[in-house]
């Protein structure tokens, strides 16, 4: 029992151990991403350098420790002089970087992000989504005008179709068999009725119209077979086209006719019986009876109470005699049609897979109707640039630039935007222009002086909600002023 505890401790702790660094690298991942982005990138020169092989350097040099100094205090840890890369560092680029408020497990998060194999998307490559395209010789600012969907998604849709097309095919393929047992059925209960003496017009009635139903099907059977598309996709199953759909439609309306022409038939040879035959068959009250009385005759094929002893079994018991009633013929009908329809759906949504489950189609059905709010706001959004971006005033627009803010520019302008590595954006001295196009400008292009462009990270929408919010940002003191005083 002891060993059987301590192998279930052990188990347990591996699995926290997994879940653990599973979470760690993820969290890398976000670290990164808020707190490095803005001037780092995985490879090559942003504003700062690429991170990737850092860590091995500081490494080699016996300094894997200071390097978690150098991240939260680069200026603390070159000023302290103990450390000969961090000195290397500052001749390099004497730019101080701002103090990150990490902790140690943080940063090894982040760097062990950085050295995982990970490939960073080039500017302007999407994951297959919605997008639109830009026009030759497109001037920075001009709106998109042609939109073009994504060839997955496309093949999505034209799958869809093609299944629905299919399913259709199936649908009219079974009421065409129901139809054509109908027909089977009301030309048995003819020959039933045929079988009495009925008036020779009447038998003439009878074989014209037998042979009428007869000569259509035999029309229809090569029209409806040569209609039918049989070519074949790429993985082997048949390709239904609208058009045949249509034709096997024709041919069920056809196939209705008969059936409701042969029922005329039938009512026409009941109500021509002879009335010397109909009371020898003892089948007087029947003549009585209204419409509904013969349908359900037909339906339940039972037997009057006086000729119930025509269907008495031989053995009894105490006294009791079974009747040999035969089943009615609605319950048989309906279970042959349950058989076909229940091989139908096996073979559509099972074993096929022409057919959708309900998970699967409300998958498709979410993805479909997600394509077309992706396309809208993307749209939307694309239709603003620095030409007619103008001061947005809601507070919603204001928070959710506050929010862009956060995420993107406190690495160089601080929190309040008294500037670090940028300049004050506050105060009433800008080197570009304090105006809301100028603003825009410069958060989606950047600047030569070091300023990153945003275009890449954030959609118009959001530039415009980051550019009102830095304009209603009040004066916080903070670095010395840069560039031309402006005051409105």
């Amino acid at each position: 029992m002891r060993n059987r505890n301590i192998f279930k401790l052990i188990v347990v702790s591996v699995i926290v151990i997994l879940s653990f660094n599973t979470t760690k690298a993820q969290d890398g991942a976000a670290l990164f991403k808020n707190n490095c982005a803005a001037c780092h990138k995985l490879e090559g020169t942003l504003v700062g350098p690429g991170l990737k092989g850092v860590k091995a350097k500081w490494a080699e040099a016996g300094e894997e420790a200071n390097l978690l100094l150098w991240v939260k205090n680069s200026e603390e840890l070159y000023n302290g002089g103990k450390s000969e890369l961090a000195k290397l560092a500052w001749e390099i680029s004497p730019i101080a970087m701002a103090p990150q408020a990490l902790s140690d497990e943080e940063i090894t998060a982040i760097f062990e992000f950085v050295e995982a194999d990970v490939v960073e998307k080039p500017k302007g490559e999407t994951d297959g989504s919605s997008q639109l395209i830009e026009k030759p010789g497109r001037k920075p600012g001009e709106p998109l005008t042609e939109y073009k969907m994504p060839e997955k998604e496309a093949k999505i849709l034209k799958k869809k179709s093609e299944n629905t097309r299919r399913m259709i095919f199936f649908l009219l393929v079974v009421t065409a068999f129901c139809l054509v047992l109908g027909i089977v059925s009301i030309s048995k209960t003819i020959e039933t009725f045929a079988v009495l003496k009925i008036r020779k017009k009447d038998k003439e009635n009878n074989s014209k119209s037998i042979a009428t139903v007869i000569l259509v099907l035999i029309m229809l059977s090569p029209f409806s077979g040569y209609s039918m598309s049989f070519d074949f996709e790429k993985d082997g199953w048949l390709l239904i086209s609208n058009l045949d759909n249509l034709l096997l439609f024709a041919v069920n309306l056809v196939l209705l006719f008969i059936v409701f022409d042969q029922k005329k038939t039938l009512k026409t040879i009941i109500e021509n019986y002879d009335a010397s035959i109909l009371k020898k068959k003892k089948v007087v009250a029947e003549e009585e009876k209204d419409a509904s009385e013969t349908v359900m005759n037909l339906l339940t094929d039972t037997v009057a109470i006086e000729d119930e002893g025509s269907i008495l079994m031989d053995h009894e018991y105490d006294g009791i005699r079974e009747l040999d009633n035969n089943l009615p013929p609605w319950w048989v009908w309906s279970f042959a049609a349950s058989i076909v329809a229940a091989f139908m759906y096996l073979m559509h949504f099972h074993v096929l897979g022409t057919g959708d489950l309900q998970i699967a189609e409300y998958n498709k059905d979410i993805a479909a109707e997600q394509l077309k709010v992706d396309e809208y706001m993307s749209a939307m959004s694309m239709n603003v640039d620095e030409n007619n971006v103008v001061v947005l005033t809601e507070a919603s627009d204001i928070e959710a630039g506050k929010g862009l803010y956060k995420l993107n520019c406190v690495v160089c302008h601080k929190d309040n935007g008294e500037g670090l590595v940028g300049p004050n954006l506050t105060d009433d001295y800008w080197i570009v222009g304090n105006d809301i196009k100028s603003v825009f400008t410069t958060v989606k292009y950047g600047t030569t002086n070091g300023m990153p462009e945003h275009e890449s990270k954030l959609n118009p929408i959001e530039l415009q909600q980051v550019a009102s919010y830095i304009l209603t940002m009040e004066y916080v003191e903070g670095k010395a002023p840069e560039g031309t005083e402006m005051i409105e």
